[in-house]
This record gives C-alpha cells, structure tokens and sequence, in this order.
C-alpha cells in the first residue's frame, strides 16, 4: 500500500506541473507566430526549393516584369580569342595589335602612323593608327584572314614593315614595331699610301655635352672597294675613327650629323697581317674555340690589341695590325694558356702554329 501524500510533498508536485506547462505553452506560441511569418505559397505556384545552406531560399513566384529573361549571349566578332574561347565558336576574323618603341637615344615623334595592307602590291591601307609619345599602343579589328602587312613610317625615321597572316589558329597577334632613324654615315677608308681598304670596321661614337651619360656608338664595316655605310644613326656629333673598340686606327674626325647623310673619309697607317694555326700537341689536331689576344708590345709606337676565335679548322687571321712586335695569347678548351712572340711587317703576313698542351686533370 502507497504511502499517504504529505501537504509537502504534494506542494512540491504543483509547483512542477506548473512549470511544465509554462514551458510547453510558450513552445506552441512560438511555433504559431513562426508559421505566421512565411506565407503560404498561393494557389497554382510550386513552393521553393530550399537554398544551400547558410543561404536563404530563392524567391518564387515574382512578377514576370520585375524578372525578364535573360537574352542568350551573342559573342562580338571583332574580339577574338577571348570570346570564341568562352563560346567554343571558330573566330570569323582577327585582332592585330601591338607597341611602337624606341630607344633610349631614339627620340619619339610628335606623330608616326602604322598601317595596316594587305600584302598585294599596289594594295591601299585598310586600317591607320596614328602614334604619339602618350598613346604608343596600336589596334586592328575585324581584319579578315589572308597575308597582311603592318608598316611604320614616320619624317626622318626608317620605314619599318612586319609580314603576318592571320587564320582561325593565329587569330590574335601582337606585335613591337621599332623606331629607327633614317641618318646615314658614310665614307670610304684609305691607308696612307692613298689604297682602299677593304674589310675594316668603322666606329662612330657619340659625342654628349652630359660627361654622365654612356654615349652611344655605332659601328659598320668597309666592303671590297673601301666603303663603309652605318645606318641607323641618331642625329648629332660623333667622333668617327677606323677599327673596333680596343683597335682602333689613324686619325679621328669629328662630325655634325644634322641631316639625312653625311660623309666621311677615313685615312689609317699601312698595315701588316698575321695568321695562326692551333693544334693539339700530342695528336696535331685542329683546335676550335681558342680565343687569341694580338697585343703589339712596342708600347712607344702606341697601344694595340685585337682579339678572335679559332674557327674549326683551328685557324685565327687577324687582317689590319700596325706593324710591330707582337705577344699572341691563346687560351681556352681546356689548354694551357699559350703565348708566342712575332713581328708583323707592311703588306706581309705573319704566319705562327701554336701548340696547346690540355690543362692537366684536377
């Protein structure tokens, strides 16, 4: 039999029953008012999907005018390949773009003009850009495929011409189109006995008022009559000198390049040459690669040195050396470094064979 229910005990039971139904009813208010806040969907229109998670879902059901459709995408044929990319379509026709730039010493013009022709001869231009120092950049669309050519041209520059054609494959090119004076040295180089010479470089050095700045140079060389052309040239003055670098000869001539051309002639001292053949010590054979040094050792006739490489019968030729006592160095290929002593004489030429030992194994 049950023990008897206390006042206590059955105060304790009320106070518990009250709670809960506090509890379970503030859970059905809450769940009303929710269903209230979503509206049902009206009748006829599919209710929403829910939307991933962390998103709310979709809105259904939006006025038609608020919503149109959106129109299918139609790519632009003066674009490619970005748009036959996305589209997978073949491009129709092609862009040809690119860059004019110059040089340091190369000035910018006020105004150049690139066209584009096609290559026929005769054929007029389909599309011009005009170029200023702001707006380097040029741009052609639309150009249908076939063989094309872009020519550069502005007053006092070279014309320069680029040859392209474009297709399906090469349907976006780009290209750099350098600007290059139009002034020319010219002249002609006798030795003092008043004979062409042939096969001599001419070099021209800039002359700046700046001591800070690295002057230019440009350098050319004299054909089988003695005459010399360096293209190219920017305007201004010039120390012109016949040789290279390290040999040069004779006198110097100071010039002012104002206009399209100037001319220059150029006298150097007679001349001797010198030949040499590099071998193998132990088996004779020919030595390729072996860079030779050429230094006259009479210092009070004036410094002079050239240098070349070895040609693959092993043979170095060293054509304009003043006359003189000479140390020929070679070295390189893994050999020894070599040297041999010979006198060059006018209009003679010296011929030495040098025998190289291999560097020894390490």
């Amino acid at each position: 039999m049950p023990a008897p229910l206390t006042r206590a005990r059955a105060g304790r039971a009320a106070a518990w029953l009250v709670l809960g139904l506090l509890l379970l009813g503030g859970a059905a208010a809450a769940l009303v008012a929710l269903t209230r806040a979503q509206p049902a969907p009206q009748r006829g229109e599919p209710e929403s999907a829910p939307g991933p998670a962390g998103e709310p879902a979709p809105a259904a059901g939006l006025d038609a005018e608020f919503d149109p459709p959106v129109p299918p995408y139609e790519p632009d044929p003066r674009v490619y390949p970005p748009d036959h990319l996305r589209t997978g379509r073949a491009p129709t026709a092609a862009i040809v773009r690119g860059l004019v730039v110059a040089d340091r010493d190369v000035g910018f013009p006020e105004i150049a003009v690139v066209e584009l022709l096609p290559q026929a001869a005769g054929a007029a231009a389909t599309q011009t850009a005009r170029i200023s120092p702001e707006q380097p950049q040029f741009r052609f669309d639309a150009v249908p495929f076939g063989a094309w050519k872009v020519r550069l041209h502005a007053p006092g520059y070279r014309e320069y011409v680029a040859l392209l054609s474009t297709s399906v494959e090469e349907c976006d090119l780009h290209l750099v189109l350098p600007l290059r004076y139009a002034h020319v040295l010219r002249g002609r180089v006798f030795d003092s006995a008043g004979r062409s010479v042939a096969h001599l470089g001419v070099t021209a050095q800039r002359i700046l008022d700046d001591p800070a700045r690295v002057a230019p140079s440009f350098r050319g060389i004299s054909d089988e009559q003695g005459e010399y052309r360096i293209e190219d040239v920017s305007p201004g003055r010039y120390r012109v000198q016949a040789g290279d670098g390290r040999s040069l000869l004779g006198e110097a001539r100071e010039i002012v390049l104002a206009g399209a051309e100037a001319w220059v002639d150029l006298t150097v001292p007679l001349t001797g040459s010198a030949t040499l053949v590099l071998t193998d010590a132990g088996s004779g054979a020919a030595l390729a690669d072996i860079k030779v040094v050429a230094a006259r050792m009479d210092s009070s006739e004036g410094g002079f040195s050239a240098s070349a490489l070895s040609g693959a019968d092993g043979r170095v030729s060293f054509a304009h050396l003043p006359p003189g006592e000479y140390a020929f160095t070679a070295y390189g290929a893994q050999r020894r470094r070599t040297v041999l002593r010979g006198r060059v004489e006018v209009d003679l030429t010296t011929e030495l064979t040098v025998a190289m030992q291999p560097l020894p194994p390490r």
